[in-house]
């Protein structure tokens, strides 16, 4: 059985080669803007508000389907609740 000659691999000239770029940081989420203003309500000491709001979001995260985002909102009120002192 006779096989074809294989020709050499030719590369690109230099200016026509895809650019490597160096791996950076993954892009940032931007926040929603009621997840927003719970954080500051948290940054400004408001944990009993805060913990609230993120149940909230959580439990409608949770009817939309979005587990994973359901989820860290779960942990978000619980650790507002830890943080407020009310258990």
């Amino acid at each position: 059985m006779m096989f074809r000659p294989r020709r050499p691999f030719r590369r690109l000239p230099p200016l026509l080669r895809p650019r490597r770029r160096p791996p950076g940081p993954p892009p940032r989420r931007r926040l929603s803007p009621v997840v927003a203003e719970v954080e500051r309500l948290m940054r400004s000491g408001r944990f009993d508000e805060a913990a609230e709001r993120f149940l909230a979001l959580a439990q409608e995260a949770e009817k939309r389907g979005r587990t994973g985002g359901a989820g860290e909102l779960y942990l978000r009120a619980a650790r507002c609740y830890l943080e407020s002192g009310n258990e």
